[in-house]
């Protein structure tokens, strides 16, 4: 077993698994929502590791559509049987950065809609038991959902003329009335859903006029149950307007308060609590 900078992924190939070192995910992990392949990414949020042969295609599946009518807005589940989950990453192949978003928590599974530059290959890595386990599948994006070459671009999914700025100067601004949650109990377990009101701006289109749109996105997504993180998701520019999040929460009873915390790239944030 030999370490490997950066991840040698074969694409068309099947399914595998990484050992790696862990490492604390605290902070938002920029560098890796910057990197222009997957391999770059991956080596950036996962910086020391090896590799591991083992097959891992009945561990982690992907349910997506096979045709997205719509690139703006492809719908995403990833659910596993693995134990001691620690994270789920989501990477777009064809986008113009991968890194989609980073879900941090001990869920089995995620939902959440993504941007689709294209017909691409999208990635889905579960960090579980000091491993990554992975699977892929291709997603094809049509035009306007009526058909049309599977080389379709959604507009404001190109590097060029881009307009990130992923910190701000500005006084942080709280928000109300972003969030909606849903979550019902049942035997000690919870389906927690949100949607969030945002515009969720790539920094990457153009206006009418030609010029930059800058990047105005939710980049932390904090659930808390009792007190107590059990969720982060970390998102890139590739997570979809008006973004939807669901994931599993369990050891739950009637009453318990689950609180919801956003912020983005321009220091605005919002929060709401509720009791399940």
């Amino acid at each position: 077993m030999k370490t490997l900078k950066p991840i040698a992924l074969a694409l068309t190939g099947g399914f595998f698994s990484i050992l790696l070192s862990l490492q604390t995910m605290a902070a938002w992990p920029q560098n890796a929502f910057l990197g222009e392949n997957i391999n770059q990414a991956l080596d950036r949020l996962y910086q020391n590791h090896d590799t591991n042969d083992t097959n891992d295609n009945a561990n982690v599946t992907i349910i997506a559509p096979e045709i997205a009518e719509n690139g703006a807005v492809v719908p995403v589940r990833i659910k596993t049987n693995l134990k001691d989950v620690q994270s789920v990453s989501l990477l777009v192949a064809d986008n113009p950065y991968p890194l989609a978003a980073n879900f941090v928590g001990n869920s089995p599974q995620v939902s959440t809609r993504l941007k689709f530059r294209a017909t691409t290959t999208l990635l889905a890595v579960v960090q579980a038991g000091g491993k990554l386990h992975t699977a892929q599948k291709k997603v094809k994006v049509t035009i306007g959902g009526c058909g049309g070459s599977s080389d379709t671009s959604t507009p404001g999914m190109t590097r060029s003329g881009a307009s990130l700025n992923f910190t701000s100067d500005e006084p942080v601004k709280k928000l109300s009335n972003t969030i909606k949650v849903k979550a019902a109990v049942k035997q000690g377990k919870a389906k927690v859903k949100l949607l969030l009101s945002h515009p969720m701006e790539t920094g990457l289109r153009k206006s009418k006029t030609g010029k930059s749109i800058p990047a105005h996105f939710i980049k932390r997504v904090v659930a808390r149950h009792n007190g107590k993180v059990v969720m982060t998701a970390n998102w890139g520019i590739a997570v979809s307007k008006n973004p939807y999040l669901s994931f599993d929460l369990n050891g739950v009873k009637k009453g318990d308060a689950v609180e919801i915390e956003w912020s983005d790239n321009r220091n605005m944030t919002d929060t709401k609590k509720i009791s399940l």
